[in-house]
């Protein structure tokens, strides 16, 4: 969704009440909102750590916002808040609110014209949606990219330009789609014949669940006959791939570089770090996180954290990239006792 920075100034003590937050001292006005390492004269930074506080007050922000309990000595207004970071998503809004922009179909889009527009959706030029496609309240289509036919995109919705939505997929409400992503895309199904590889089709299709988020150039597969399946509210960082025929949880995580192979079932609240992935056909519990660049060969049938590969619990984990880090020492080690044993074996003998 596009967004704007306001001309105006706000009063801290309106951003402590939107905020849910408690100011201490100067009620002035504030411009912007900029990073400790980088704050202006007339904005507010907003502390996350502690370590960052030397920082905070060699910088100009003219005021900050920490999270209650913290010890923070500073002359400057301060606005204590429960959660930072919550805190920080609603000061975002406040300072570049969404622009709104007028609904309907540009004259330059190709809309078929058995496709289903809704009055308050915003069809931009350059879009194409196809056949038979419907398009729910107040979504939004960017120039260039294409809803195929039969696909449904709930309401609310934000398909920013060069998306490529196939035929036949559903998407709920909330969903936000970024640039580059391909939905429904054939899932990579084969079989070989006389050393050929031979095209199964694939004719499922891809579920996308409310509030759900896809970054820049990630791919989730169509199903073989059944469809691959995103759950609510789960968000998927930059270059992610998801297989065909895999069901997804509710409130998962994928941070960039994660490779999901086909025909996994993944429960809700699972976390993948940074370039991570599995093998197909395995079933991950609830509650699971993989740590960065962890492959799961195996299912995982109790939640908790989890790395390496072959993937292994947290604490064996460590232990074993612990006497990784170990391993030239201890071989320097052996060849030393070899090296003795052999001496005294030849001194004996003689």
């Amino acid at each position: 969704m596009e967004r704007k920075k306001i001309s105006g100034k706000l009063k801290l003590s309106e951003i402590a009440s939107k905020l849910g937050g408690r100011l201490v001292g100067e009620d002035a006005e504030v411009t912007g909102i900029r990073p400790v390492d980088s704050a202006e004269s007339g904005c507010v930074s907003f502390l996350f750590d502690k370590k960052l506080a030397e920082a905070a007050l060699k910088g100009a922000a003219s005021a900050f916002v920490i999270p209650e309990g913290y010890t923070f000595v500073s002359d400057r207004p301060v606005i204590y808040v429960k959660e930072a970071r919550a805190a920080l998503a609603v000061a975002v809004e406040l300072f570049y609110p969404p622009v709104v922009k007028p609904s309907g179909v540009s004259g330059q889009a190709n809309v078929a014209s058995s496709a289903k527009i809704a009055p308050t959706a915003r069809i931009e030029a350059g879009a194409t949606i196809s056949e038979d496609a419907v398009i729910g309240e107040g979504t939004v289509v960017y120039p260039n990219s294409f809803i195929g036919t039969g696909t449904v995109v709930g309401d609310n919705c934000v398909i920013y330009p060069n998306v490529t939505v196939y035929q036949e997929c559903l998407l709920g409400n909330g969903v936000i789609l970024h640039s580059g992503c391909v939905i429904g895309a054939d899932g990579f199904g084969y079989y070989q014949d006389k050393g050929v590889s031979v095209k199964i089709p694939q004719v499922g299709g891809v579920v996308l669940g409310d509030n759900v988020e896809i970054g820049s150039n990630s791919c989730v597969d169509r199903g073989a006959l059944g469809d691959t399946v995103i759950g609510e509210g789960t968000k998927i960082d930059n270059q992610v791939q998801i297989g065909h025929n895999t069901k997804i949880g509710k409130h998962c995580i994928f941070v960039g570089q994660t490779g999901i192979a086909g025909s996994c079932e993944i429960g809700d609240y699972v976390i993948f770090g940074a370039r991570s992935g599995t093998k197909d056909h395995v079933k991950i519990a609830s509650k699971t996180i993989i740590a960065a660049q962890g492959g799961v060969d195996r299912d995982i049938e109790e939640g908790g954290i989890y790395g390496g590969f072959p993937i292994q619990s947290k604490m064996k984990w460590m232990k074993n990239n612990a006497a990784l880090l170990e391993i030239s020492d201890i071989r320097k080690k052996v060849n030393e006792i070899s090296r003795r044993l052999n001496n005294d074996g030849s001194e004996t003998d003689s």
